[in-house]
């Protein structure tokens, strides 16, 4: 009998799984050499070991009171945590009138402490005198909280604040239980004797180390381990991107302070550039985001040993664009393991308009986001939680399943595989597997042969929850929630075919948890297709 031959050409099907991007988001490799778990984009999504998960939201936290002037709007742009040895703690917002008590659950009265710039830094130090919250703006005199009041700082306050003009500082950290300070248009660094908050500044000039001028913009501590157990550094910062780290106890004396090294990293983007990560200290760049450790190992440094180098490409497309603009800040937020970048991307002064993205990393993986959705000018982490302001307003951030009652959207794009080598591919069928807490409906689409858009015009797939009743489903053929379930469903996509396949989501939604696992697609390839 004859029999119909099987041609090579004729179409088959095959089952793929592709995993959510744990990756990341990876604005560095070409889009044609990307790992299988990274993402070509990836907004409002937060990249874990094992899935991806819908960012929590934002929740209006306080807001300050009315501007005395009107046509002279409020805007905060300081962020200052108190943390007392005995746990009482206090959130400040520093605004263009004056600091205002803004902590959660208190009573936001008038101006705390009046002054005319709200750029302020702080620092808390503890001693046995108390605790206190030491601040400075380069502008007006510069203060601390002790808990119950603010004092202003001068040569005839007291305590008295001698040998640095008090309104000349513009930065200030903790080392080895002394206050350092930073002063304006000064490659000098000023410092306080141990455990005090006003006294006598004694200087330390360090202009004869720096080859390419500019001013002191901040200094920092840090605790590095450099193979012979841990030791304490201390950094100093220029406006040009030189890094001077000395070692030591006492600046007054040659055989307690020691300079370590000068090392050119690259130009701060802001006063605050300094953030620590794990055990480092990580300087906030205009080509990235760079830890101080790497510039101890050699004269230069190697682009590639930012902790941003995953995202460099689009890092670099901001600063080129942006750079200016006020509000660029990294901050650690431990409890979610995460650092933050914020990035400010417009600003119009005369409509009082300002709005930002952030990059995020996910500091246990190096895997990295970006968060859309939360205009912000400063952030700070108070007590466990996360807070930024914008205008006269402050917001806790990571909290809830919406922005202040608005839905969140969320996109990502996978990076592109080849499912077959040398053979079209055809997806008849996707299901992304995902967790819920409630019904949710997200689209899903796919892109071929490195067609980029962040636009999706693919299917719409609505998960619906179905948990069982109590005395009123059957046992042991109900669903019991347990708070979030998994869930998966097929739905047929449009695309053209190609060799190449990304898979593509969006979600926006609120009042809802959600994790992306993974995603099933069955794909005909080879024949007509």
């Amino acid at each position: 009998m004859r029999q119909v031959m099987k041609s090579a050409a004729m179409p088959t099907s095959a089952a793929k799984n592709l995993p959510a991007p744990v990756g990341g988001w990876n604005a560095r490799d070409p889009i044609a050499d990307m790992p299988v778990k990274d993402a070509v984009f990836l907004n409002n999504f937060f990249p874990r070991a094992s899935d991806v998960m819908l960012r929590p939201g934002s929740a209006l936290a306080a807001t300050i009171p009315a501007d005395v002037e009107p046509g002279s709007p409020h805007n905060i742009r300081s962020l200052l945590s108190y943390k007392a040895a005995n746990g009482a703690a206090k959130l400040f917002a520093g605004a263009n009138d004056g600091i205002y008590d803004v902590t959660p659950g208190g009573t936001i009265a008038a101006v705390s402490s009046a002054a005319t710039n709200a750029e302020w830094q702080s620092v808390n130090i503890s001693s046995a005198g108390g605790s206190f919250l030491w601040c400075c703006n380069g502008v007006d005199k510069s203060r601390y909280y002790d808990g119950t009041a603010w004092t202003v700082l001068d040569g005839a306050s007291t305590p008295a604040l001698t040998g640095v003009t008090s309104a000349s500082i513009t930065n200030v950290s903790l080392f080895k239980s002394r206050l350092f300070f930073a002063v304006k248009d000064s490659l000098s660094f000023w410092y306080l004797p141990v455990n005090s908050v006003a006294g006598a500044a004694l200087e330390f000039p360090l202009g004869a180390l720096f080859r390419r001028g500019g001013y002191l913009v901040a200094t920092d501590a840090w605790t590095l381990d450099g193979g012979n157990g841990p030791e304490d550094y201390f950094a100093a910062v220029t406006s040009e991107g030189e890094v001077a780290v000395y070692t030591g106890t006492d600046p007054s004396s040659a055989s307690a302070w020691s300079l370590k090294g000068v090392y050119y990293i690259g130009k701060p983007m802001s006063k605050r550039c300094l953030v620590k990560v794990g055990g480092d200290l990580c300087l906030l760049t205009v080509q990235g985001l760079y830890p101080l450790s790497k510039a101890l190992q050699s004269a230069t440094v190697d682009r590639r040993s930012a902790i941003s180098d995953k995202i460099s490409r689009a890092w670099v497309d901001y600063t080129q664009n942006f750079a200016g603009l006020y509000g660029w800040q990294p901050v650690m937020f431990p409890e979610a393991t995460m650092l933050l970048v914020n990035v400010p991307v417009l600003s119009r002064h005369d409509l009082n308009s300002v709005y930002s993205y952030q990059f995020v990393m996910n500091t246990q993986t190096g895997a990295w986001t970006r968060f859309v959705g939360m205009p912000a000018e400063v952030w700070a982490v108070h007590d466990g939680k996360l807070y930024f302001a914008l205008h006269d307003k402050v917001y806790q951030a990571w909290t809830g399943t919406d922005d202040v009652g608005r839905p969140i959207d969320a996109t990502a794009k996978s990076a592109f595989v080849y499912p077959t080598k040398g053979s079209m591919n055809h997806v008849k069928l996707v299901r992304p597997i995902v967790t819920t807490n409630a019904s949710l409906k997200l689209k899903v689409g796919v892109d071929t042969d490195y067609y980029e858009s962040e636009s999706i015009t693919g299917s719409s797939i609505t998960y619906v929850q179905f948990q069982a009743r109590w005395d009123q489903s059957k046992w042991d053929e109900a669903h019991w929630s347990s708070g979030a379930s998994t869930v998966a469903k097929w739905r047929s996509v449009f695309h053209k075919p190609g060799y190449a396949l990304a898979v593509r989501l969006r979600v926006t939604t609120k009042g809802i948890n959600m994790t992306w696992i993974a995603t099933d697609l069955v794909i005909q390839r080879g024949g007509m297709l």
